[in-house]
């Protein structure tokens, strides 16, 4: 799922903003070589800002800069430049402080960073704004899930699976919570339901792996292989069960 991203510079991200929205390219810093269109001897009236025109124009370029942050956070989260994103999200947020819609990209992004006190302050803030969103119930119990609160995470997540029946995500991690507190057929249940049969019993075998039962991990892990002869991962992890066992 990962990949190198190449970092752009902010000016490149506003520039690869601007063409998305405009067409336009990226304007560096003026010539003195000015045509004649654009004199720097050419007149050109300044709304004054206490006019309803200048308020207006004030107005405007603010809505402007709200936009270009918004959509240059959006740009960065998704080519994984997270600090960027935070960045440009909180600018957004200072634009507008009753702007809502960016806690809950600003909670992901905390929690990626490992900024965990700051991920909950924007998942609680998201959740005042949003209610009961299934995406948002869905990431929530994931990071309460990776804080060790499995309870918490469960019935958050079970939340989510009630808005949203068939949600994907939800189901996978519910699967992990529940597999990880042992309760492995229902674990194997609604990771058959979101991923498949052969890698729910690969999971599994993870799961019981990593709570230390062998016995059973190599158990599960022959089935998927069995079932999905594809899984090279079941046989990679088989390998290395079974070197051990022969030691």
């Amino acid at each position: 799922m990962l990949s190198e991203l190449r970092r752009f510079s902010n000016a490149k991200i506003f520039c690869l903003l601007l063409v998305a929205l405009s067409g336009c390219s990226f304007i560096g810093p003026k010539s003195k070589n000015w045509d004649a269109a654009g004199s720097s001897s050419e007149h050109v009236a300044i709304p004054n800002p206490a006019s309803s025109a200048g308020r207006a124009a004030a107005e405007t370029s603010q809505k402007l800069e709200l936009a270009i942050a918004i959509e240059t956070a959006d740009l960065a989260r998704k080519r994984g430049m997270d600090d960027e994103a935070i960045a440009q999200y909180l600018v957004a947020r200072k634009l507008d402080p009753k702007l809502k819609g960016v806690a809950h990209p600003l909670a992901v992004l905390y929690d990626r960073a490992g900024k965990m006190d700051a991920a909950e302050r924007e998942y609680q803030l998201a959740m005042s704004e949003q209610g009961n969103n299934a995406d948002l119930l869905s990431d929530y119990g994931y990071f309460l899930y990776s804080r060790g609160k499995l309870t918490e995470a469960e019935a958050t997540l079970r939340s989510a699976i009630k808005q949203t029946p068939k949600h994907h995500q939800a189901t996978i991690n519910l699967a992990l919570v529940v597999g990880t507190q042992g309760h492995y057929d229902e674990s194997q249940r609604l990771f058959t339901e979101a991923i498949g049969p052969a890698a729910a019993l690969h999971n599994i075998g993870m799961l019981k792996l990593r709570a230390g039962d062998q016995a059973g991990a190599v158990e599960s892990l022959r089935g998927a292989s069995s079932q999905d002869p594809s899984l090279t991962e079941s046989r990679e992890v088989l390998a290395k069960l079974n070197g051990n066992f022969n030691r």
